[in-house]
């Protein structure tokens, strides 16, 4: 069951930022260039295993608790392109799934270091280095002078491909927020 945990943990990490909950300016056209620094990363939401031909349903809440002692930095410059100062953190994982609940602290690979963003409107989009091709349409439901709440609900379908023998349907959501350093 644990390697169930840690497939769905890798599958999800690799749609995640960082995140933040400031409201200090109201300027809805703030610029997105700058110095970032993680203040929340939540990823929760529900789906389907199906393993040897069972069904498994779960349910899904990971946090990263310590982004104050783990200080998670991004940088977005007029290139288009971040650095960060990170490349893991600690998550605190909740999974339900087979009437058990199970809860982990685990560090996960997690870096925007190298990946290239542009912004529509209020979609902020990222593709990482690592992963081209996969873009990540994060929804801007917050940018001003001091803050950056981002959310990601449409999971590209890449992220979400057939993982040693493992078939995963999630739904669900990615919550990052950050302030200005």
């Amino acid at each position: 069951m644990k390697n169930l945990l840690y497939l769905i943990i890798g599958l999800l990490a690799l749609t995640i930022v960082s995140c933040s909950k400031d409201k200090d300016d109201a300027s809805a056209d703030a610029d997105i260039l700058g110095v970032w620094q993680g203040t929340q990363w939540e990823v929760a939401g529900s789906g389907t295993i199906v393993d040897e031909g069972t069904e498994m349903d779960f349910e899904l809440l990971m946090l990263a608790p310590y982004l104050d002692k783990e200080p998670y930095e991004v940088t977005f410059s007029p290139d288009n392109t971040t650095t960060s100062t990170r490349d893991n953190f600690t998550v605190r994982t909740n999974l339900k799934m087979l009437g058990q609940e199970f809860t982990d602290e685990m560090k996960i690979g997690f870096s925007l270091d190298g990946a290239t963003w542009r912004k529509e409107g209020k979609i902020l989009y990222i593709e990482n280095d690592d992963e081209p091709g996969v873009v990540y349409p994060y929804e801007i439901k917050e940018l001003t002078s001091t803050t950056l709440r981002l959310e990601l609900t449409e999971i590209p379908p890449a992220v979400l491909e057939n993982m040693e023998g493992e078939v995963i349907n999630f739904t669900g959501h990615v919550k990052l927020g950050m302030k200005r350093k």
